[in-house]
């Protein structure tokens, strides 16, 4: 009797390990599972803020799109009314000086006209005593 006591003891003794080992075995499953769900939860966050930095990037990215041609667009009014400017500038000076230039011929056509009417007035007054005289 002692051999099956033995044995059935050995047994029992068997059954508690296997019990206790298949017990640490569930824990340590539970806890990589509560690992691989943690780990998941995570992975989830990082891909959300994955896609929000992409989206950010993207708006940033238009962003500056529009702010450089803004920018552009602000320099080439800019470089369009200097040169506008410039070209008035130079046309004024361009003028003044064929002004400058012609004032001494129209003052010699002033005097010239002047003259003129004065040599036509003479004429006048010759022409009209004539007459008189003729009459």
């Amino acid at each position: 009797m002692n051999a099956s006591l033995v044995a059935a003891l050995a047994a029992a003794i068997i059954a508690v390990i296997a019990l206790a080992w298949a017990l640490m075995e569930r824990r340590r499953a539970g806890a990589a599972e509560a690992r691989a769900w943690d780990l998941s939860q995570r992975f989830a966050a990082t891909e959300a803020r994955l896609h929000m930095a992409e989206d950010a990037a993207a708006t940033q990215t238009e962003l500056l799109r529009a702010q450089a041609a803004q920018s552009a667009q602000t320099a080439a009014e800019e470089m369009l009314k200097r040169t506008d400017e410039t070209f008035r500038n130079r046309e004024l000076m361009s003028q003044q000086r064929m002004e400058a230039q012609l004032k001494p011929v129209a003052d010699t056509l002033r005097l010239f006209q002047e003259h003129v009417a004065a040599l036509e007035k003479t004429r006048n007054e010759e022409t009209g005593g004539l007459k008189e005289q003729l009459a």
